[in-house]
């Protein structure tokens, strides 16, 4: 089993807690982006249903049938301090929907992957410095979803900004809608803060905090948080609070 992130490889680590901000799941025969689902058999006939969770230092922790592939620790990282580490916190987790294995996305575009989840790229290979140096990500990443086969994943910015790597198609994302990112002549209402593919991977939706949907590819708009007479983070009738997840 190897473990990739950068070009960096290693084998298995420990367990570490930090703040929590991803969770995977495994169950049945659906899949869903960034809560993928493995199956599982138990003696009952009904599917086993496991999770993991994983923390901002690389740490992951997994339960009920969900197996242990590895952390960051395993590349001799050594969490958000120490001798080595991490060059930035990491801000999701993706289960490998053919199962055995998960991805973690860093806030810099770093992936690393475990068990049966295989490398196809991060922001770095494209040329990019994370988040500075002299090539660095107009916006940090802020979430990943993989392609229904595990054959390949998206990362999405807080500006809107889309990576694909392996399968995953490109259909769009904020700039291709003339908008100008966090900044600029027609910047965003609100950052982005999740993305969801459609279930044949040939597209995807974008949510932000303010509610706010942007659909690519095949991914029909079906409402957001104005259809239902809200405005977003402001106005006569604002959210209770950001959004911070999308998922089907």
């Amino acid at each position: 089993m190897k473990v990739r992130r950068g070009g960096l490889m290693a084998s298995l680590g420990v367990l570490s807690l930090a703040g929590l901000l991803g969770v995977a799941v495994s169950s049945g025969s659906v899949a869903l982006p960034a809560t993928s689902l493995t199956s599982a058999s138990v003696t009952t006939g009904m599917p086993a249903v496991g999770y993991h969770l994983a923390g901002a230092d690389g740490g992951v922790f997994n339960f009920g049938a969900s197996g242990f592939y590895g952390t960051t620790y395993s590349d001799g990282i050594t969490g958000l301090t120490g001798s080595r580490p991490l060059a930035a916190p990491i801000v999701g987790v993706v289960e490998d929907p053919m199962g055995g294995g998960y991805w973690l996305v860093g806030k810099d575009g770093g992936i690393f992957s475990f068990g049966d989840a295989k490398f196809y790229g991060n922001t770095y290979s494209d040329g990019l410095t994370g988040l500075g140096g002299k090539h660095p990500l107009s916006a940090p990443i802020v979430a990943m979803a993989t392609t229904p086969n595990g054959g390949g994943y998206w990362l999405v910015g807080a500006d809107g900004g889309i990576f694909n790597f392996g399968d995953a198609g490109f259909y769009g994302n904020t700039y291709s809608l003339g908008l100008s990112g966090l900044g600029g002549s027609h910047p965003l209402v609100s950052q982005v803060v999740g993305i969801l593919p459609t279930a044949n991977g040939d597209g995807y939706w974008m949510a932000t905090k303010a509610g706010f949907i942007y659909s690519f590819g095949d991914a029909d708009f079906l409402g957001n948080t104005y259809s239902d007479g809200l405005t977003g983070l402001s106005g006569t009738h604002p959210l209770s609070a950001p959004i911070v997840g999308i998922a089907q």
